[in-house]
């Protein structure tokens, strides 16, 4: 029953922060001029199908570095409630190594993600 709360508690968390900068930006009115934009402006906001390709990539990449930062806070509370016991703390290092690896092998990928993406984009735009 304790796994169940906390998988509940821990996809609410997520769904919260991945949902909270387009509630946002509705509630503000940030999405208006979205009717008043430009054909190469809707072109690149993903109005094509490789704009469209781009944002999704990089929502997914960002849900991903809020996963790894959940992981760290996470293995550093078990570390910090270990009380000792070198079992919890190798655990927790294991945890806060494969987050921080994951961090970076995500870093790389949006990297990689964003100047394929800009190639293709641009690339497609010139010929």
């Amino acid at each position: 029953m304790k796994k169940i709360f906390f998988y509940f508690v821990l996809m609410a968390t997520l769904s919260t922060i991945t949902l909270m900068p387009a509630l946002t930006a509705l509630a503000t009115g940030a999405l208006t001029s979205l009717g008043k934009a430009t054909p190469d402006e809707i072109k690149t906001n993903g109005g094509s199908i490789e704009g469209l390709v781009a944002n999704i990539i990089k929502a997914l990449l960002a849900m991903m570095g809020v996963l790894l930062l959940i992981l760290i806070i996470y293995g550093g509370f078990i570390w910090g409630t270990a009380g000792g016991d070198p079992n919890k703390v190798s655990k927790a290092k294991g945890i806060i190594i494969s987050a921080i690896i994951g961090l970076f092998i995500t870093m790389s990928a949006y990297a990689i993600t964003l100047f394929v993406i800009d190639a293709i984009i641009h690339g497609s735009a010139t010929n």
